[in-house]
């Protein structure tokens, strides 16, 4: 991948801690996955209309890090496990150079998730490992995966484009994301069962 003021770094971190929200004065508690995706769509909301410059799609999410002055740092990375990660108090994000350019920009959304998350809304830090894809290990990927959703595909473009018939392959090819990711984002819409 060759866009510029994007550097490579093979650095890898880890994270742990506890997701928590605070409600009404009263001592922090651990946020549910639902509260999590609940939280995640009205801050994709604010973040598109904070970070994307253009109203264009696919979004540009090297420019949106850009916008948000944080560091992106693309790493070619033989495990077929690893495909990003955001890196706390660094401001930097961390994805796969070996990946394919959909889940490039997937994986970009879903770690700037995590930093809005924490840096923007000042949430407590989650473990962010997972075992198997879609099977949230922590309300910080719940929240990460549905705000990626959000932000790359918003809901009323996606209503309208299903209502004149785009088929899922055409709104993967428009949106820039894998059909998987728009079959996510239908569903949760209640637009696919």
């Amino acid at each position: 991948m060759a866009n510029s003021g994007i550097a490579s770094d093979e650095r890898l971190a880890d994270t742990d801690g506890l997701q928590a929200v605070t409600g009404g004065g009263q001592s922090l508690r651990p946020r549910t996955n639902e509260e999590a995706i609940r939280q995640a769509r009205r801050d994709a909301k604010e973040a598109r209309k904070r970070y994307i410059t253009e109203d264009l799609y696919p979004v540009d999410m090297v420019d949106v890090v850009q916008n948000a002055n944080l560091r992106l740092m693309v790493a070619s990375i033989d495990d077929p496990n690893f495909v990003g990660y955001y890196e706390r108090g660094t401001g930097t994000i961390y994805v796969n150079a070996l990946s394919a350019p959909p889940r490039l920009r997937t994986t970009m959304a879903h770690e700037f998730g995590h930093w809005y998350d924490l840096e923007v809304k000042g949430r407590p830090a989650t473990s962010c490992k997972r075992e198997v894809r879609r099977e949230f290990t922590s309300p910080g990927d719940a929240y990460a995966d549905e705000f990626m959703l959000c932000f790359l595909m918003p809901e009323g473009l996606i209503r309208k484009l299903r209502k004149f018939g785009a088929t899922i392959g055409r709104l993967s090819d428009d949106f820039g994301v894998s059909e998987e990711s728009v079959m996510n984002r239908l569903r949760s819409l209640g637009l696919l069962s």
